[in-house]
């Protein structure tokens, strides 16, 4: 098991290794204090973690995660002094919206870079809420990759089962 300030009986093993792919964008230590009481509040076992990123001025960075439980989910914002989550019913998606493209940066006629990018919206019953969660790299491979955990952890399947 990592060495960790979370419980571990709060995150599935495999989501360790998520937070670890996350120190690239967010130090360790950040990571689990923004973590660290929506999952005492759930008081469940992630299931998941989805990092959210998204294009910055300096490249790629971190926007959210979304926490996933067996009965929750759970977008964390915000920074480790001023978290920002919201919990909801994981049956409650009624709507997955997906939405995937390319971006070129340009210097006149020269490509520079080229990002793809991805964004999934879970619509709940409830008027107005959603959960988004978002993909930005220079990967084409890498943003399908993030697509497909993305529905292995709400499969389309999951929106039948209200």
């Amino acid at each position: 098991m990592t060495n960790t300030k979370l419980m571990p009986l709060q995150l599935a093993e495999h989501i360790y290794e998520d937070m670890q792919r996350l120190t690239r964008l967010l130090p360790i230590d950040k990571v689990e204090d923004l973590l660290r009481r929506p999952l005492l509040q759930m008081a469940e076992t992630a299931i998941a973690l989805l990092p959210s990123t998204k294009l910055a001025g300096d490249g790629v960075a971190l926007s959210h995660m979304v926490l996933v439980t067996d009965n929750y989910i759970c977008e964390v914002k915000g920074t480790p002094q001023h978290p920002q989550y919201d919990i909801i019913d994981r049956g409650s998606v009624t709507n997955i919206r997906v939405e995937m493209w390319t971006q070129e940066i340009r210097e006149g006629e020269t490509v520079k870079a080229t990002f793809y990018l991805a964004k999934i919206v879970w619509l709940h019953n409830l008027y107005g809420f959603a959960t988004e969660s978002s993909f930005a790299g220079e990967s084409l491979e890498d943003r399908d990759e993030w697509v497909d955990k993305v529905f292995r952890v709400m499969p389309a399947s999951s929106v039948l089962r209200r």
